[in-house]
């Protein structure tokens, strides 16, 4: 099995893989899902899953500077990679500066691409930030947006003015359209203008790369699918099975090499 393990700016979580022989279909069904304590996942964590599971390879994406120890526990147990701006990529990258890119964009990419090959691909995810990432119809990644997430602008909203309150996060509460108080104003603000955003850009991504495949990942991903009226895909572990492809890439590679 393949372990990818993907280190966000809040949190850490992990999804176990089938691994796939070369020249085999790649299988991205999720056999299991981990979450961690804390935002790093501990080598005592780690090593309970590897004595549980029989884990040929593994990866770790980080938008953070993790722990080396994590590393050097995942290599001495495992074929281990760890995604940087040097790692090849089984889709082209046309970014004009690799080295700025973060990790979790990129191997979202490629799980989308290879998800669709062939074929115009957005992917979009939610959580922390919110990333815009096409890749073209040549599986070529060229890039996309960034934008703050919901819980930035909450946060923003207290932080930055002397008398707005910090609404709570909670997106299984009513949404309101006009709101009628200074909390419902501020949820309406927030939420309803970043469903307008996600809908604008889809728009404006469909009416230049025809047919296009959008996909939503991350945190937020099943909320916005019930609200945009485009036609999406929700992929909660989009970001992992891209790490999956890419360690089958290099696996694949070493054998020939």
């Amino acid at each position: 099995m393949n372990l990818c393990i993907d280190i966000g700016n809040t949190r850490s979580k992990a999804a176990l893989f089938r691994w796939s022989a070369p020249g085999e279909p790649v299988d991205t069904t999720v056999v299991e899902l981990f979450a961690f304590e804390d935002v790093f996942p501990s080598v005592a964590e780690l090593k309970n899953i590897l004595d549980h599971y029989p884990i040929k390879g593994s990866m770790i994406s980080s938008v953070r500077h993790h722990p080396s120890e994590i590393e050097d526990f995942l290599r001495e147990r495992t074929f281990f990679l760890v995604l940087t701006q040097d790692t090849a990529v089984p889709i082209g990258n046309a970014y004009a500066t690799p080295h700025t890119l973060g990790r979790d964009r990129l191997a979202g990419a490629v799980g989308g691409a290879k998800l669709f090959p062939g074929e115009h691909t957005l992917v979009i995810d939610a959580g922390t930030c919110i990333t815009y990432d096409f890749t073209d119809e040549h599986d070529v990644y060229q890039g996309g947006g960034i934008s703050p997430g919901m819980r930035i602008k909450f946060e923003a909203l207290h932080t930055f003015t002397d008398k707005l309150p910090l609404v709570e996060y909670d997106l299984k509460k009513e949404v309101p359209l006009v709101g009628n108080d200074t909390h419902s104003s501020i949820r309406s603000g927030v939420i309803q203008g970043t469903i307008a955003e996600l809908a604008a850009i889809i728009d404006a991504y469909r009416a230049k790369f025809q047919p296009l495949k959008v996909l939503l990942t991350g945190g937020d991903a099943s909320f916005f699918e019930s609200q945009l009226k485009n036609k999406t895909f929700v992929r909660p572990y989009l970001v992992m099975e891209g790490l999956h492809h890419i360690l089958l890439y290099h696996d694949a590679k070493r054998r020939i090499d």
